[in-house]
């Protein structure tokens, strides 16, 4: 899921909720919050496999 649909979804609540309505804004915080996690895990696993490259090509 890229940053735009994120955007998209936090900008339209789920149904029954009123456009940035406590719930509505506490939903769209939890699930950019869940998206960042994601991406830093990804950034995380990127620079193991870059550090492994590195001393791959140093031998």
């Amino acid at each position: 899921m890229d940053h735009h649909t994120i955007a998209s979804q936090a900008t339209v609540p789920p149904e029954g909720q009123a456009p940035g309505s406590l719930e509505h804004l506490q939903a769209a915080l939890a699930q950019a919050l869940a998206q960042i996690a994601d991406l830093e895990e990804e950034k995380r696993q990127m620079m193991l496999a870059a550090n492994h490259v590195h001393w791959l090509t140093m031998l």
